[in-house]
């Protein structure tokens, strides 16, 4: 199964820059201070802003679903950038996504998997990257924003699903429908 290792960010929302490395098996509590206004203690503080990042660097948008780049970037600045980096013990394979998004560029997309540069993709549309991403991770964005990243923007419990979506997210997530092949 594949972990988030770390996170970095660049003009991205509030962010000048944060680099996070994740420690994996244990529990992380998110906890900020509105520098801004005090009056609003922790609101507005970056919290939710550090899962908008693992959202973008993964999937390539936010969980707000914001319309317009200039939200996303960081006041006075023309890019900003996400990077996460992400490793699979069970595979022994590592990947590296770095997405880039500018005021007049558009979003670009790097990937490193096992330390090489994926230079095919690199020239190609965001989507042809996303494709590549989904099939390295095994599992679909929707999954991703639905079951893996948690927040009130975007959620649908997997018990509220109907017998035949459970079955369907089960095979997805445990691969049973190769398990059944063989």
């Amino acid at each position: 199964m594949w972990q988030i290792d770390g996170v970095k960010v660049v003009n991205f929302f509030s962010y000048k820059e944060l680099e996070y490395k994740i420690v994996n098996n244990s529990l992380t509590m998110v906890f900020g201070i509105n520098l801004d206004v005090s009056k609003k203690k922790s609101n507005g503080s970056g919290k939710s802003t550090v899962l908008d990042a693992i959202s973008f660097g993964l999937i390539g948008d936010t969980l707000k679903k914001l319309k317009t780049i200039k939200k996303i970037i960081n006041n006075n600045e023309e890019q900003c950038s996400v990077t996460i980096e992400l490793s699979n013990k069970i595979l022994k394979s590592t990947l590296s996504i770095a997405r880039t998004l500018g005021q007049k560029q558009g979003q670009k997309v790097l990937i490193t998997y096992n330390g090489k540069e994926q230079s095919q993709l690199t020239d190609l549309h965001p989507r042809e990257s996303d494709t590549f991403i989904e099939e390295k991770l095994g599992v679909s964005f929707s999954d991703i924003t639905n079951y893996y990243i948690i927040s009130k923007f975007k959620y649908r419990s997997l018990f509220l699903s109907n017998d035949a979506e459970k079955k369907q997210v089960i095979n997805r997530f445990s691969k049973a429908d190769v398990i059944d092949d063989i």
